[in-house]
């Protein structure tokens, strides 16, 4: 790897970070878990502590996919320590929105947690006035309140904010909130 044959540990660890975050996303969850957990390993050592609270959400999410829920309490923990200590507030409705999607993950769902912290997740993406986390939250509450049996609240949660997107619509996002409304819609 050029990163190792130029010293450059740092770009070859934060370069095998996204790589394992982008495995999340894409569903690749024991490749993620490897990934991640090695990664996350050196970058402690190394005491670098940027986006950290990050990259612990996303493996706590790789190990909730997979059923290690002790895991990914033990890593959204992690996330919301370093997102303190580091006081990195950027990714803070996506920390809070993966807490709650654990929750619910729970073999007891804790359905009173999860939109606890899906209120939360939604306040702070709306006082941050980042609508991608906000979009990706109200989607988590609608398909909450959907199997709640509460579809109208859902849709009226969801539908204004879907509406204020007027592109990328082919983005993994805007594709699961469309076709969302669609079902609560019908």
């Amino acid at each position: 790897m050029l990163a190792r044959e130029k010293s450059a540990g740092y770009f070859r660890q934060f370069g095998l970070l996204n790589k394992g975050s982008v495995q999340v996303i894409a569903g690749e969850t024991d490749d993620a878990i490897r990934i991640l957990t090695a990664a996350l390993a050196a970058q402690q050592v190394s005491g670098e502590i940027v986006w950290r609270s990050w990259y612990c959400a996303n493996l706590a999410q790789a190990y909730a996919a997979g059923g290690h829920l002790n895991d990914a309490w033990r890593c959204i923990n992690e996330a919301s320590a370093a997102m303190e200590e580091a006081n990195e507030r950027w990714c803070e409705p996506e920390v809070y929105r993966t807490t709650g999607e654990i929750a619910l993950r729970s073999p007891k769902p804790d359905v009173a947690n999860a939109e606890a912290y899906f209120e939360r997740a939604i306040g702070v993406a709306r006082e941050q006035e980042a609508k991608s986390w906000e979009l990706r939250t109200v989607t988590s509450m609608a398909r909450l309140w959907r199997d709640q049996g509460r579809p109208k609240e859902a849709y009226d949660l969801l539908a204004p904010v879907y509406g204020w997107f007027t592109e990328g619509f082919d983005t993994r996002d805007l594709k699961e909130a469309n076709a969302l409304l669609n079902e609560l819609h019908s």
